[in-house]
């Protein structure tokens, strides 16, 4: 798991393997180091090949307390392997309220 305060923006690059699950859990924590509440948030994470592009995978999220949880089953990670970027909006009362992205690497499937 990987902890992050809670700010406006935070990059974070990350690595998946093609053709295999994608499972990421997030920790956020408030200025005070207390998980964050994300009571009444939403977001999707988007893969790209740019950041304004069309979305190749779309990634649902799941929020507890202090938590985002992404999960993709390797059926829907069958892209080729190269860089791409990603971003994870985190909708709050319909409002951008915190934004999550960086590169997404997709690495061949190791057999």
């Amino acid at each position: 798991m990987r902890k992050l305060n809670t700010t406006e923006e935070v990059q974070l690059d990350l690595t998946a393997r093609r053709l295999t699950d994608f499972d990421l859990v997030i920790g956020v924590t408030d200025d005070d180091g207390n998980d964050f509440d994300f009571t009444d948030y939403s977001g999707t994470m988007k893969v790209k090949e740019y950041f304004d592009g069309d979305a190749l995978i779309e990634m649902e999220v799941s929020f507890t307390t202090g938590q985002i949880a992404i999960h993709k089953d390797y059926t829907d990670m069958d892209i080729t392997p190269k860089l791409y970027k990603y971003d994870l909006r985190l909708i709050h009362n319909g409002i951008v309220d915190r934004w999550i992205y960086g590169y997404f690497t997709i690495t061949p499937k190791v057999t």
